[in-house]
């Protein structure tokens, strides 16, 4: 594919979520359409999949990622998946509820990975994950907030994860931390849940005691803060890492915090 051609193919399949550099010089960023005040894009944000390698591979795996397995759910264009693969990883697979994100990804695939069989990705809701596989590392960004049953399934994810867990979601700010605040999704907007109801954690309370109970009863609060007003309510973003064996914050000098499970 030609330069010209692939420029067409970044253009049909905008907006994008992730900043890629498809070619020297060629970003999937440079093609999305200006955000539209009530369209699907409104509100769209470009992020730098690039940052998960120094926040996770590179600071838990210093020795490398090789060998290892990653799972992205909600994985949009399969940024993330991308991230590992040139870790090292020997697998990464990516899972997305809208065809839109994995047409992407599926274009990147083929064009900057040369379809390589370590990079694997498929359109289908977060319950038609198959859970007979494993993996080392599970990324659960973006994706908590927009389920109807977050607590079923992250209890889901911790149990096919052997070693890291990684989740990142938006936050309801005016409730207590432990607490779970129901929501409704109309589903039009390409960054919004599919399921229809939904719901928002207080904060790391609502979602370690899972954790612990998975057998990850090392956890990190990377952060929590404080976004603003969104529809009416304040809202707020948190990211916590769960490890299952200590070793694995041990050997990377990050400060964590132990659990002990009650019998």
């Amino acid at each position: 594919m030609n330069d010209e051609a692939l420029k067409k193919k970044l253009s049909d399949c905008a907006p994008w979520h992730f900043q890629i550099e498809v070619r020297p010089g060629i970003w999937t960023e440079d093609f999305n359409p200006s955000p539209e005040p009530k369209g699907r894009n409104r509100g769209f944000v470009v992020v730098d999949p690039g940052k998960m390698k120094e926040s996770v591979f590179d600071q838990y795996y210093s020795q490398g990622f090789q060998g290892k397995t990653f799972l992205d759910c909600g994985c949009n264009g399969d940024g993330y998946c991308f991230v590992a693969h040139e870790a090292g990883a020997e697998h990464a697979f990516g899972f997305d509820a809208r065809q839109h994100w994995i047409d992407q990804a599926d274009l990147i695939h083929a064009v900057k990975f040369d379809n390589s069989e370590k990079i694997s990705f498929a359109a289908h809701e977060m319950g038609a994950l198959n859970t007979d596989r494993t993996y080392d590392v599970t990324l659960f960004k973006g994706l908590f907030y927009h389920l109807a049953d977050p607590i079923h399934e992250l209890l889901k994810l911790c149990s096919i994860t052997n070693e890291l867990m990684v989740l990142n979601t938006v936050t309801r700010t005016d409730i207590p931390e432990d607490c779970l605040s129901p929501i409704f999704e109309k589903g039009k907007k390409l960054m919004s849940g599919v399921e229809g109801q939904s719901w928002y954690p207080g904060g790391p309370q609502a979602v370690i005691p899972s954790f612990v109970y998975s057998g990850f009863p090392y956890t990190r609060t990377i952060f929590h803060r404080s976004i603003g007003k969104l529809h009416g309510t304040q809202v707020g973003r948190m990211e916590v890492h769960a490890a299952r064996n200590e070793a694995l914050f041990k050997d990377a000098g990050v400060s964590y915090d132990t659990h002990v499970k009650d019998d």
